[in-house]
């Protein structure tokens, strides 16, 4: 069930080639030099999730050998239609391996991203139209700065116009000296002005094709805090899930107050009909959606997105916006002027885009309603997926029943976060009748959410291992874990101990055997092996030259070879394993939602995110030492990161920057170490973009650091 996001081939645990999944078929031919004779064949992914292994032994009858058969086939059924194949021929002067991975999923997404490039909503339309002229404005202004840089040239340049001056080498080198000077001026002052009209244009459109695809479910959760203008404490906070299907034409929406119970139900069809559902009341109506503003003056802040929409329906001058380049994306801000009234209005807003897909992730508005106070609303995002429709249960979109219930009290406890949510009964049953009712199933808080991690933590089940945490539709908390042991299976559950019995966790954890078994029974999978052969090591030149000033003896120095790079690649997937457990906790709760933490959970959640990228930092310091000098990178004495502050404002970018950072170092590492049809040599971990990447990481995890300390 695993998805990978790249395909690694080893052979006898020893990587050849790694190919990152980026279509609906990935395919890879590796040319095997002949060798020793392998044992087994295995098909990774880049989190060492093993997709599935083929013994050599028995691929072939021995009357035959593997030298007379023209090619072996194997292949394995994955969930969602995926299917994986290895194929190995011996038609050529060497033998090649070839592995084919089909996702469906993946399948159309370029085709459908251009079909839908141009189609835009109405309101879209118009107000591009109607920014026309801001970007124009701005044209202007660049061109201007171009005029007064190419006046400054040409006067530099006339300095150099007498001939005698040019036929002296010493004028020679000073005229390309100023032409040099003039070039990178006209380069930096020449800088395509960002426009927030454009900006939000983009990011309504990317909205709208997120939403088209009837083959995909959009999933996002999202917290919004309230709370007085210019103050930092939080009157009230509540957690909203959206779930949005093309195909089913309905969007429906779930607000949770802040004890994590539900609280109201907004379903929207197709046609714009809206429908609020409140607990213990009659449904209300709607022939179309509330504009924003009038939502902000009920207090209905929870049925508003952060969206390039929202903002722009909201912010009346958007010659007003300036926009900044934060670290990974942009920021707009918007400032009203001096109201000429004391109606109700917008004082401010802030809107966070991330650079490479435009996502709306952060929303901040100050809006002063009538009667003259100022609150203050901000739209933090949690989580955002797409997922296949088929995976999607269709109890999501029932809106119908979930807040009815009898008018006694329950466990369940009082209804909305009189936060704006819905109404004030104190009945949280979901049963038609007190007759029939039965316990409303238990809902994991955030610090139980901690709770799980931190336990699965201590039993490093986050590093590599397929184990999963995730909340159900009813908010509980699902552990699923597929490991290779049953001494694994059991240290887990062991570490689990706590919560096992706890009514809001449900934990499965199962062996690859046990699920085998279980696929096998669904129906039967055609499996044949394969036989690669394995080869030298790119950088046995650069370790022989650099042991045999130190060692004497083949040997020896082969032997100080293999031990340097089983060292190297250890410390570079071990760095890329815990930047990519930081990342999945750094995205799980962000700053503001881990300081809502009780003290315990926080501890604990700091704690993790810490030694993650304290681990990291370990790890890199380490490999850049151990390498560094075997390559001697001379033109990378001293290089470093730049421009790596600001994680403390985005530590989600920050961290998916690192798990980048992460896989290059990683993959330019292995291509030194291993053996590969593809793009194999030292010449990446000689380059100065090698060392500038350890010495980023470096930064990076200490900023993490820096951002999550008490």
């Amino acid at each position: 069930e695993h998805a990978p996001r790249a395909l690694c081939v080893a052979v006898n645990g020893q990587l050849l080639a790694a190919q990152k999944v980026g279509a609906a078929r990935c395919e890879q031919t590796l040319k095997v030099p002949t060798g020793e004779p392998v044992e087994f064949v295995e098909v990774f992914s880049e989190q060492d999730v093993r997709l599935r292994l083929w013994s050599v032994e028995g691929a072939v009858p021995a009357e035959v050998g593997a030298a007379n058969a023209q090619s072996l086939s194997a292949s394995v059924a994955l969930s969602d239609a995926r299917r994986l194949e290895a194929v190995l021929s011996f038609d050529g002067a060497w033998p090649t391996v070839r592995v084919v991975y089909d996702d469906p999923t993946l399948a159309g997404a370029a085709d459908k991203v251009s079909e839908t490039e141009t189609v835009r909503a109405p309101r879209v339309a118009e107000a591009s139209t109607a920014r026309e002229s801001e970007a124009q404005d701005s044209t202007t202004r660049a061109r201007g700065a171009w005029g007064v840089a190419s006046a400054q040239v040409s006067r530099l340049l006339g300095a150099l116009r007498p001939p005698r001056l040019l036929l002296r080498p010493a004028g020679l080198t000073a005229a390309l000296a100023l032409v040099v000077v003039a070039a990178l001026l006209l380069t930096r002052v020449y800088v395509t002005p960002v426009s927030a009209a454009a900006l939000l244009d983009r990011s309504a459109a990317a909205e709208e094709r997120a939403t088209a695809d009837a083959s995909l479910v959009l999933h996002r959760a999202f917290t919004v805090e309230e709370a007085e203008a210019g103050r930092a404490a939080v009157v009230s906070r509540s957690r909203v899930e959206v779930w949005q299907s093309a195909a089913r034409g309905v969007r429906v929406r779930r607000v949770y107050d802040g004890r994590n119970r539900l609280a109201a139900v907004e379903r929207v069809e197709a046609s714009g009909a809206v429908t609020i559902f409140r607990r213990d009341a009659a449904p209300e109506e709607w022939p179309s959606a509330a504009a924003p503003r009038a939502l902000l003056e009920a207090g209905e802040a929870w049925r508003l997105d952060p969206s390039a929409r929202t903002f722009s329906a909201l912010v009346a001058e958007v010659s007003r916006v300036e926009v900044e380049e934060a670290l990974g994306g942009y920021v707009l801000k918007y400032e009203s002027g001096e109201a000429s009234d004391a109606g109700a209005r917008l004082l401010s807003a802030t809107l966070r885009l991330g650079k490479s897909d435009l996502r709306a992730t952060n929303q901040t508005l100050v809006y002063a309603g009538r009667e003259g106070a100022a609150r203050e609303y901000r739209f933090i995002e949690s989580a955002y997926e797409r997922v296949p429709a088929a995976r999607v249960e269709p109890k999501v979109f029932e809106a119908e029943g979930e807040l009815r219930g009898a008018s006694g009290a329950s466990a369940g406890g009082a209804g909305v976060d009189e936060s704006r949510a819905g109404g004030a009964s104190s009945s949280d049953a979901t049963a038609p009748s007190a007759s029939s009712q039965s316990p409303a199933p238990a809902v994991a808080s955030a610090e139980l959410e901690v709770e799980v991690t931190h336990l699965l933590n201590a039993a490093k089940a986050n590093l590599g291992e397929q184990v999963s945490v995730a909340r159900t539709t009813g908010g509980q908390l699902r552990v699923d874990a597929l490991v290779e042991t049953e001494g694994r299976k059991a240290e887990i559950l062991s570490a689990l101990g706590p919560v096992l019995k706890h009514p809001a966790v449900r934990v499965e954890v199962a062996t690859v055997a046990e699920r085998a078994a279980r696929a096998s029974a669904q129906g039967p999978t055609v499996e044949r092996e394969v036989e690669v052969r394995a080869g030298g090591m790119p950088a046995s030149d650069d370790l022989r030259r650099y042991f045999g000033a130190r060692i004497t003896g083949d040997e020896r120095m082969d032997e100080e070879g293999r031990r340097v790079a089983a060292r190297a690649m250890a410390r570079s997937r071990q760095a890329l394993r815990h930047a990519s457990a930081l990342r999945r906790l750094v995205e799980r709760f962000s700053p503001e939602e881990v300081r809502a933490l009780d003290e315990s959970a926080r501890a604990k959640w700091l704690a993790m995110v810490r030694e993650h990228a304290q681990s990291v930092g370990r790890e890199v310091r380490a490999l850049n030492g151990e390498l560094r000098p075997i390559f001697q990178p001379a033109s990378a004495q001293g290089a470093g990161a730049s421009g790596t502050g600001g994680a403390a404002a985005d530590t989600r970018g920050v961290a998916d920057r690192l798990l980048r950072l992460s896989y290059e170092v990683d993959e330019s590492v292995r291509s030194a170490f291993t053996v590969s049809s593809g793009e194999t040599g030292t010449a990446r971990v000689k380059s100065s973009r090698f060392w500038r990447a350890l010495a980023e990481a470096e930064s990076l995890a200490a900023s993490i650091q820096a951002a999550y300390r008490q």
